[in-house]
């Protein structure tokens, strides 16, 4: 039995999104040569392993993460009968990553250069991971029929939490996705790869800040965090940001440390103003 690929085929009925897909399968492929009875899979054997690769606590914790998911799989096809990496945690040992974010006037310099200088396909690109705050892979696989130019808005049907949602886009980028479109009858809107999609945001931000080497970091999912900080200090709703980025609770808030402090401040000095008091 090829568990490996038996796995892949079920997390591809699931519409699990690719780069979830081949980060949970390698995962296992490191279990299986360390094991490759999965009925002797116990927790020692995970333990052992994250020792022997040294993985750092973020790898650790996607690896525990995927060998849950696989040996879910398999006590659900009644091969095992306990999931040793069921419930596991790891505790951080690390501080947090801070994100490198854009500030509005940032983005607005971003777009406004890259329309100037960048081909229709890329500056599209960065008009959605601005104006959405989807993810790389949702972006990538938008298809043509889930979009909705008059209503503003594109359904993403492959998610990281294989969960359809509904994300929204101004008349602006519903003309640019009709003009480049334009006799395309079916299929996904881009067929340009994942890491074209990186290289493309990279050439904005070099464009918009040549100086700036800091900010040549940036990735599409630093645009994803510009975006959830630029709607927060805009005063938008939490709730609905929730659905917006497909996050399954607001605990994730919690990443967006780099909030407390001028922008809450300015809130409060707004709502005072407000109440007069």
């Amino acid at each position: 039995m090829n568990y490996v690929e038996d796995y892949r085929a079920y997390l591809e009925l699931r519409r699990v999104a690719d780069w979830t897909r081949i980060k949970f399968t390698s995962y296992v492929k490191y279990l299986l040569d360390y094991e490759p009875d999965p009925k002797k899979i116990t927790l020692k054997t995970l333990s052992e392993l994250i020792k022997k690769r040294r993985w750092n606590t973020p790898a650790a914790k996607l690896f525990i993460t995927s060998a849950s998911s696989f040996l879910g799989y398999l006590k659900e096809q009644g091969v095992i009968s306990i999931n040793a990496a069921e419930n596991l945690k790891i505790r951080w040992k690390e501080k947090q990553k801070k994100y490198i974010v854009l500030n509005d006037e940032e983005m607005r310099r971003v777009l406004e250069l890259a329309e100037r200088n960048m081909p229709l396909r890329e500056y599209i690109l960065i008009r959605l991971f601005i104006e959405t705050g989807a993810r790389r892979n949702e972006v990538l696989n938008i298809m043509l029929e889930n979009i909705d130019s008059a209503g503003g808005k594109i359904l993403l049907e492959t998610t990281k939490g294989s969960k359809p949602r509904t994300v929204y886009i101004g008349g602006k980028t519903a003309d640019l996705i009709g003009q480049y479109a334009k006799g395309m009858l079916s299929g996904r809107l881009f067929t340009c790869g994942y890491a074209e999609v990186g290289r493309a945001v990279k050439t904005a931000i070099q464009i918009a800040f040549p100086l700036d080497i800091e900010k040549h970091k940036m990735t599409p999912h630093s645009l994803r965090h510009s975006f959830v900080t630029s709607f927060i200090a805009n005063g938008g709703n939490t709730i609905a940001l929730k659905h917006i980025l497909g996050w399954t609770s607001l605990d994730m808030l919690k990443t967006y440390e780099h909030l407390q402090d001028n922008t809450i401040q300015a809130e409060y000095e707004k709502i005072a103003q407000r109440r007069a008091m």
